[in-house]
């Protein structure tokens, strides 16, 4: 497997000189989740349902019922992708204007552990 490689915290793609850099195996998969996670749902005319509801739920507030909620959306995004086989450890945490997520992601050749945050504007 390959696959363009996306700088995550660049939020662009990575070249190498004047070529796209590639990313290839258990990296290509956590491009692909972070992809999804970073993506909201709708987002993508051509693939409507590619992405997650997350973000648009953290404007709902940090009481217990709503972080469970974004978790099991978390949660829910991640699996949609095909190598994905279980999600565990997932935690969704909102700091002042910052959210926090991270997971581990078992996928068909091995896990990943996925953390982003985000400042809210």
């Amino acid at each position: 497997m390959r696959g363009v490689y996306y700088n995550a915290k660049m939020r662009d793609i990575a070249f190498v000189r004047s070529d796209l850099a590639t990313a290839s195996d258990l990296e290509w998969i956590e491009q692909r989740l972070y992809l999804r996670i970073l993506t909201e749902k709708g987002e993508l005319l051509d693939y409507p349902d590619f992405g997650t509801l997350l973000w648009q739920m953290v404007s709902k507030g940090t009481r217990p019922s709503n972080l469970q909620a974004m978790e099991r959306e978390l949660i829910e995004t991640l699996m949609q992708d095909p190598d994905v086989t279980e999600v565990r450890d997932v935690t969704v945490r909102i700091d002042n204007d910052t959210v926090s997520i991270s997971a581990v992601a078992v996928t068909v050749i091995g896990d990943i552990d996925l953390n982003a945050s985000e400042v809210l504007v």
